[in-house]
């Protein structure tokens, strides 16, 4: 009888049979998500001392390594300004150190992402003048997997409490907040129309809660924010609406919100500048997810104690998952405008997303992921 065989190679992939199966139903059974978009604002150097744009990089750079190597595959990127400490809408000072400061952000997401400058979006914020280089057009600014309106400073200013802005084209704030409300609705409402189930980002710079910018400086930050929060909340239960914004980076700003993490949900309560007394404002209840998009950078050396972060979003079919990502240096020690506000009892720990552990020089995931459902037009 003829003795057989057994072929080296075939006897190889039989015993790796096993092995490719179990990997192959471990890929199927997890799901992939459409998009994900990462998200940061104010990327000041974070030493404040300096308005080297390079001095950033080593923070953007290690957070999304991390990112990345937690399995997401980011298309895009929302960022919503200030890319100098220097630079300012009023004065117009250096503005090359605004466009060496986008510069370099478009150059780090081109070397850890692959992503080229029309991937990302741009937002004006108070440290850069209108012709800043790279800046995206204001209102829609849509992608395939969501939609995008910009709302830039010009639009949405700070220091509203002031009246009018100087420089070349000197605009009154509450006339800016008007239109830029008229245009926000225009383009929700034709969202409405089209049935328009995907998420869709407000990015703005100026936040819309009442702080501590809103009443103790004398500029009133916010204060026409109300005209903004009343198309959106009005939008808001129908419309999968995420507003992220920036700007108020320091310990003492937004203690009550949760430092600089902050994230209120669908159904939480927001306080709103009153429009008529800047040191007044007026409790709502959000029908949209309202967010710090993440803090890149320090400004003069301040920020809350929850330290540097960025977010990503994760965008499936039915909801989108929320993630921020925090790089610490420092020590990280408590504020005293934060104990004062956890004695005064107006602290909310719940509404930033999760808590951290410090480390030094490199990038600590948030505990817990938050979940947006998506809302869903009926079927015809």
């Amino acid at each position: 009888m003829k003795k057989q065989t057994r072929h080296p190679i075939k006897y190889l992939l039989w015993l790796l049979l096993p092995v490719l199966l179990l990997a192959l139903l471990a890929g199927c059974g997890k799901e992939k998500p459409l998009a994900a978009v990462y998200a940061a604002s104010d990327f000041q150097p974070y030493n404040g001392n300096s308005d080297d744009p390079e001095q950033g990089r080593l923070c953007m750079q290690t957070i999304l390594r991390q990112m990345k190597k937690d399995g997401y595959d980011i298309k895009g990127a929302l960022l919503c300004g200030d890319y100098s400490k220097t630079g300012n809408t009023w004065t117009n000072i250096n503005p090359e150190l605004n466009d060496a400061g986008i510069a370099s952000i478009a150059a780090v997401l081109q070397e850890e992402l692959g992503l080229g400058h029309d991937a990302a979006v741009y937002v004006q914020g108070n440290h850069d003048p209108a012709d800043t280089e790279g800046l995206d057009p204001s209102g829609a600014n849509d992608t395939e997997y969501y939609g995008v309106f910009v709302l830039h400073e010009d639009d949405y200013q700070w220091k509203q409490g002031t009246g009018n802005k100087t420089g070349n084209e000197a605009t009154d704030a509450k006339a800016s907040a008007e239109a830029a409300a008229a245009a926000l609705e225009n383009y929700l409402q034709a969202k409405v129309e089209q049935q328009y189930d995907k998420p869709i980002f407000i990015c703005s710079h100026v936040p819309l809660h009442y702080s501590y910018r809103t009443f103790v400086m004398s500029s009133l930050d916010n204060i026409y924010a109300g005209l903004l929060f009343d198309v959106l909340n009005e939008y808001g239960s129908r419309l999968n609406i995420i507003f992220l914004f920036g700007h108020n980076h320091s310990d003492t700003h937004d203690d009550y919100l949760g430092g600089s993490a902050v994230y209120l949900p669908e159904g939480d309560t927001i306080l709103i500048p009153n429009r008529e007394d800047g040191k007044k404002f007026d409790e709502r209840t959000l029908t949209f997810t309202y967010l710090n998009a993440g803090y890149l950078g320090y400004y003069d050396g301040r920020c809350a104690g929850s330290g540097l972060s960025s977010t990503v979003f994760a965008i499936f079919e039915d909801r989108v998952e929320v993630a921020r990502y925090g790089y610490e240096e420092k020590d990280g020690t408590s504020s005293s405008a934060l104990t004062a506000a956890k004695e005064a009892g107006i602290w909310d720990k719940d509404h930033a997303i999760g808590d951290f552990k410090r480390a030094n020089t490199t990038t600590t995931v948030y505990e817990g992921v938050q979940t947006i459902p998506l809302k869903k037009f009926p079927a015809n």
